[in-house]
């Protein structure tokens, strides 16, 4: 089985480094990293959840 385990600050730089802005990088999960994360799903043909699935990881290259 597929487990996840990442810090959301990790997610945060690689959003930002894809040019997606998540906000501060400040290890919280919060409404403008979401919203950064559901943009960049939307823009690579995931489905756009908001939240971070193994799809998305792999998209992310973290």
């Amino acid at each position: 089985m597929w487990k996840m385990e990442i810090d959301v600050k990790e997610l945060q730089k690689a959003l930002a480094d894809a040019g997606y802005n998540p906000g501060p990088i400040d290890g919280l999960m919060g409404k403008k990293t979401r919203a950064a994360l559901t943009r960049f799903q939307k823009d690579n043909n995931l489905e756009p959840t908001g939240l971070l699935d193994e799809a998305t990881m792999i998209a992310l290259e973290i």
